[in-house]
């Protein structure tokens, strides 16, 4: 019966109200900005704002994303599957107490896990991208710029392998420079002071200098390259002029480096060559538009750690047109300094503008403030290897985020030339980067990069949003979008959730219950069929019998049963005489009419005065009289 009943791990629930004190983020950030009076010095202020982001590298998003897609790692607390939830406030957890009918023993479980569901606000980033128009791909120079190296006037004859007369660099020279860089998706001549989805083969205007694969001894093995970048105008490359889309590039085929001019011709304007592809290589474009969108989930988390067990979003997601609204606004224009030649004044950002830019920007943070306002870009700068990977054994040079589709390709290039794959890919690392970025650095109290306190405002100085003057100063007209000061927050302070707690509990154990039950049918059968033989066969045994003495005394007066005893000992009895004899245990009358229970021969024998066999005696008499009736005979005792 011990094992009907088991100690085991169960989960107790009860409702509890946890406080809230963040929501979706609605507002701007608000940054100092400092900027120099020098023409073309845009880019000055949005780059001292974009550094901030790279602080604390040890526990960078960037890194965290990256590890999750390429080596399995945890999603960030409060996300999970690209989404990410408004944490609350788990403190009044502490106070919850089991429900009374637990015993102390079942409240003290060792690891015990608690998990708790509630419904929360969530969002997530995603992408809605198109292929660059065929047409336009298949006109090489839009991407490409071919090097005829025949000329041994320009070129170093020694640096060049033998039998290539030319090959092509990725990128096309853009206007009057001389350098490789830019990719114009364009089939027709068309305005280019917008150049509405150019973009860049590098993360900026930079000529690709890396990397050749050393693993191989021919001089033509394969490289891959990879980089997203916004789409911008060449000429004008800065965070503030960015359009909101950007594209996704990869190219793979044989390459070659190390080809030189010569020292005596080498000008700006015809460069030593970088990486060298002796034929077009094969290449992916996606040009795409970022987007944030939040719903209503029902979430079960843990308390400790913030891991999202499941989750379910209960509607269709909405767009959330703020994430990108404010692009380095500036606000509240100071007089410009004619000592220190800087102005001071206020920046509004989104933070989807901050996301994008810290990531796009991130493959070359040493170039954070643009090109040098003397010579522009000009090659990729070799020396920044914090957010990219170049491998000079194995030819790789990628930003963080193609490097996550290479390796969840299996490393395998031409998967990433299936412009299905590459979408889904793409799509997949935008989410995950997204899901990191806004899951880095929460704090119930401040929020983050996604969060803000509730019913949070604008700072009241702050002034208007102010057009550029000359392209790159704050002038003193307000811009046609302004910002809400303190937007109208529906969020609740309090919400209802359900908690889950595993608890040690006292439970029957279902098989040994039904082999318990199993037992006491066939015991109680067992015990109803016993009865009724024991009534069938032994009802008539008045007394026990259980020794010798008993059996002597219910023979002691059978007198036919002892003649035939005494005859067989004697031999007068033959075994063919006396095999159809049969004796009787019951109630009979003696010879001397004495009414006895015992054994006796069932029918008289040799002679013998019969024996008459009565059934259970059943003795009365009536009132006043000495007769004694038994059973249907009057007998005189």
């Amino acid at each position: 019966m011990s094992a009907l009943f088991d100690r085991r791990p169960g989960i107790v629930s009860q409702p509890v109200t946890l406080d809230r004190t963040l929501e979706l983020r609605e507002i701007p950030f608000v940054f100092p900005a400092t900027q120099s009076l020098y023409p073309g010095s845009l880019n000055d202020y949005t780059a001292g704002i974009i550094a901030d982001l790279y602080s604390n590298l040890s526990t960078h998003w960037m890194y965290t994303a990256t590890v999750q897609l390429t080596l399995n790692g945890s999603q960030p607390a409060w996300s999970k599957d690209g989404w990410s939830f408004v944490p609350v406030r788990m403190d009044s957890l502490r106070n919850a107490k089991l429900p009374n009918n637990l015993d102390e023993s079942e409240k003290t479980v060792n690891g015990a896990q608690s998990n708790v569901s509630f419904i929360t606000p969530a969002m997530r980033g995603r992408i809605e991208c198109s292929q660059l128009p065929v047409q336009a791909m298949k006109n090489l120079s839009n991407w490409l710029t071919y090097r005829d190296f025949r000329n041994e006037t320009i070129w170093n004859k020694s640096t060049i392998p033998d039998d290539l007369a030319g090959g092509f660099e990725l990128g096309q020279t853009w206007a009057d420079r001389g350098f490789p860089t830019a990719i114009t998706p364009f089939t027709s001549s068309v305005n280019l002071t917008d150049c509405l989805g150019c973009t860049s083969v590098f993360a900026n205007p930079s000529e690709i200098q890396c990397c050749g694969n050393s693993s191989s001894s021919v001089w033509d093995p394969n490289v891959v390259v990879g980089y997203w970048s916004p789409n911008a105008n060449p000429n004008a490359w800065n965070t503030r002029l960015w359009q909101q889309n950007f594209t996704a590039k990869f190219f793979h085929g044989g390459a070659v480096t190390g080809i030189k001019s010569n020292d005596d011709l080498k000008t700006s304007y015809n460069p030593s060559v970088g990486l060298v592809f002796p034929n077009p290589p094969s290449a992916s474009f996606l040009t795409c538009r970022p987007l944030v969108e939040s719903a209503t989930a029902d979430i079960t988390v843990n308390p400790e750690n913030g891991i999202i067990q499941s989750f379910n979003i209960t509607e269709p997601p909405k767009e959330r047109q703020n994430a990108f609204s404010d692009n380095f606004l500036p606000h509240n224009k100071t007089h410009a300094s004619s000592e220190t030649g800087y102005m001071t004044y206020n920046v509004t950002v989104s933070y989807g503008r901050l996301f994008m830019a810290s990531m796009l920007t991130a493959a070359d943070t040493i170039n954070l403030r643009g090109a040098p306002h003397g010579t522009g870009y000009t090659l990729e700068d070799l020396n920044d290897n914090t957010y990219n990977i170049r491998d000079t054994i194995n030819g790789l040079n990628m930003d963080f985020m193609t490097y996550a589709m290479y390796s969840m390709a299996g490393k395998d290039p031409t998967k990433l030339l299936d412009p299905d794959t590459f979408h889904d890919l793409a799509h997949k690392t935008f989410s995950t980067f997204f899901q990191h970025f806004v899951s880095n650095g929460i704090s119930t109290e401040t929020g983050s990069w996604g969060y803000q306190k509730i019913n949070a405002s604008l700072p009241h100085e702050l002034g208007p949003a102010l057009e550029l003057v000359d392209g790159y100063l704050p002038g003193t007209k307000a811009t046609k979008y302004q910002d809400v000061m303190q937007p109208i927050s529906h969020t609740n302070r309090t919400v209802e959730a359900l908690l889950a707690r595993r608890v040690e509990l006292l439970q029957m154990n279902g098989v040994a219950v039904w082999l318990s039950i199993s037992i006491m049918a066939w015991l109680i059968m067992t015990t109803v069929v016993v009865a009724v033989l024991q009534r069938r066969y032994f009802g008539s045994l008045v007394r026990n019998v259980e020794s010798l003495g008993d059996v002597l005394v219910l023979i002691a007066g059978s007198t036919n049963l002892i003649q035939v005893v005494r005859e067989i000992q004697a031999g007068i009895l033959l075994p063919e005489n006396y095999e159809n004899l049969r004796t009787k245990l019951g109630w009979f009358v003696d010879e001397d009419g004495r009414l006895r229970w015992g054994v006796e021969m069932e029918e008289s024998y040799a002679g013998e005065q019969g024996i008459q066999w009565v059934a259970a005696p059943h003795f009365s008499k009536d009132n006043g009289s000495t007769t004694w009736n038994l059973g249907d005979q009057e007998r005189t005792l």
